[in-house]
């Protein structure tokens, strides 16, 4: 279905269960969520009393508010890449989130693309890292790397790409958790990516 609205009977189905790696692309969803086995993307607000990601991939780009959020048996939570002028997040607004041990919230890379920063800024030159919240490097004599944006204590903006001659320099995304209870078992990262230039992480 394509931005539509996905209820809790429509994620209990056998088709929707088996479709394997495949996209499914949502407006919204409510209600009770649970995601097993599948790939979802979800463009608009999850807006349920739980949400629970098993074994399944969901890229969320609206938000989720809910009661509780869980991940278990390897599952992922992700938002899409900077496009242009848009950035996603992973923004959980719940009273309690857990993680297991086999699972995470990863943005590694999904923050401003090589050759892109914040803004207003001029990005990062050859041979020179990404920045965010410090500046990246860059050797002496060598063309600067961009001034360090953001900030340092309510981080609200993808990581800065590298130089634009590292195509996979790309920064980390945005994970913003306001929760009462949490149980981290696995992993929260945003990481910044790059084979020669490292880009900034988020």
């Amino acid at each position: 279905r394509n931005n539509g609205t996905l209820f809790a009977d429509d994620l209990r189905t056998f088709s929707l269960a088996t479709l394997g790696t495949t996209w499914l692309r949502l407006g919204a969803m409510h209600t009770n969520s649970a995601l097993q086995n599948v790939h979802v993307k979800v463009m608009g607000v999850i807006d349920a009393s739980s949400v629970v990601v098993d074994h399944a991939r969901l890229e969320t780009n609206g938000g989720i508010r809910t009661n509780s959020v869980s991940l278990i048996n390897e599952a992922v939570v992700t938002h899409a890449p900077v496009e242009g002028a848009n950035v996603s997040r992973v923004d959980i607004d719940a009273q309690t989130l857990s993680i297991d041990a086999t699972s995470s919230i990863n943005v590694d890379g999904m923050g401003y693309p090589n050759g892109v920063t914040a803004p207003g800024l001029e990005p990062s030159k050859q041979y020179a890292g990404g920045s965010h919240g410090g500046r990246g490097g860059f050797a002496p004599y060598e063309p600067p790397s961009s001034l360090a944006y953001d900030s340092v204590y309510d981080p609200n903006l993808p990581g800065g790409g590298g130089a634009q001659d590292d195509d996979n320099a790309h920064g980390g995304g945005v994970v913003r958790i306001r929760a009462a209870n949490i149980t981290l078992d696995g992993k929260i990262q945003a990481n910044g990516m790059g084979q020669y230039r490292g880009a900034a992480g988020g």
